[in-house]
């Protein structure tokens, strides 16, 4: 008999600490790379404000090989003018022209290709310190400063 009486209170207080805790809040959302208590954006001077554009020409040649030859000087062009991207970006920019041109020279009659670049800088971006993401934190989002 006492072991029914202890069993019916400690369901009861089983069932009050149960409702204690469903009070608490709980919320799905991804924690955040970034500790924002330790954080401060820090305006960092990388460069002047500027845009730098460039146009390239390339003639198609009347031989054998000059659509392969012009496709592959695009795309060594385009490789070159996005280097700055690194290197994963400047391939896929690199490939995708050459893709493209690859299709206009096979699909159509061309005289020539004008490949038209540009990238701009901001002088005054900005970006977290390193400092402000610990190690089981990161995931590679937001803009760490350089150095």
């Amino acid at each position: 008999m006492n072991y029914s009486k202890a069993m019916i209170e400690s369901q009861k207080k089983l069932v009050e600490l149960i409702g204690q805790r469903a009070a608490v809040p709980v919320r799905a959302s991804v924690e955040s790379p970034i500790d924002y208590n330790k954080t401060q954006i820090k305006q960092m001077p990388l460069s002047a404000d500027s845009i730098k554009m460039d146009a390239q020409y390339f003639s198609n040649a009347e031989n054998e090989q000059g659509a392969s030859n012009t496709v592959s000087t695009i795309k060594d062009y385009v490789s070159a003018s996005t280097s700055f991207l690194g290197f994963s970006r400047s391939f896929q920019a690199s490939a995708a022209a050459q893709r493209q041109a690859s299709s206009q020279y096979q699909n159509h009659k061309v005289a020539g290709t004008l490949v038209i670049s540009a990238g701009c800088t901001h002088r005054m971006p900005s970006c977290w310190p390193r400092s402000s993401s610990t190690p089981t934190r990161r995931s590679g989002s937001g803009t760490p400063c350089p150095g």
